[in-house]
């Protein structure tokens, strides 16, 4: 029985003064670890949503409202796991 699993995270809503490694990391640190960041998030190409790797003990199909606070304004922030296939 595995202890954990990787898994890929969206989240839509993160402000650009929080579109880094740190922030993310802190953003998904509340449902696992962070692995890393997919190649289209990291180059900034695609803005609306983030797409990160997170090693988890958590069941499958996590989804969570996060509340951000980013230079003292609130960001309501919305984390879905990536499921199906592509």
């Amino acid at each position: 029985q595995p202890s954990h699993r990787l898994t890929w995270l969206y989240i839509w809503g993160v402000p650009l003064k929080a579109w880094d490694v740190e922030h993310f990391a802190t953003l998904v640190s509340g449902c696992g670890e962070f692995i890393e960041l997919d190649e289209e998030t990291k180059e900034r190409k695609r803005m609306d949503v983030a797409r990160v790797l997170v090693r988890t003990t958590e069941k499958p199909n996590i989804a969570r409202s996060l509340l951000a606070i980013v230079d003292g304004m609130s960001h309501q922030l919305e984390m879905r796991e990536e499921m199906g296939f592509h």
